[in-house]
């Protein structure tokens, strides 16, 4: 449960855009008389080849961002199924809970 809460924590910490485009450092290229300058030009360019890039390439940079997510998720997973299959035997040891009792 507190790991399944926690991802969803780090989900709000994840960037909403993933492009290094000139617009996420809030430069639009406008030289404040309509015109675009030729770095914002050659930027424009260069963010519609980012979708051409490798799909390893695109997968690495998934997992460079995510990377504390996925490790939670796995974490809890693990845990989680660690206690499930624990849970009838420390009822029953320690508890002195019958088979019948635990269905």
């Amino acid at each position: 449960m507190v790991g399944c809460l926690l991802a969803a924590g780090l989900v709000l910490s994840l960037p909403s855009k993933v492009d290094d485009s000139s617009s996420s450092n809030g430069d639009d290229g406008d030289d404040h008389n309509g015109k675009k300058d030729e770095h914002a030009k050659s930027n424009e360019g260069s963010s519609k080849g980012d979708s051409n890039a490798p799909w390893s390439e695109r997968a690495r940079a998934v997992i460079g961002l995510t990377w504390p997510l996925l490790a939670v998720k796995l974490i809890a997973a693990v845990v989680n199924s660690s206690v499930g299959s624990v849970r009838p035997l420390i009822l029953k040891n320690d508890f002195g809970v019958t088979e019948a009792e635990l269905g």
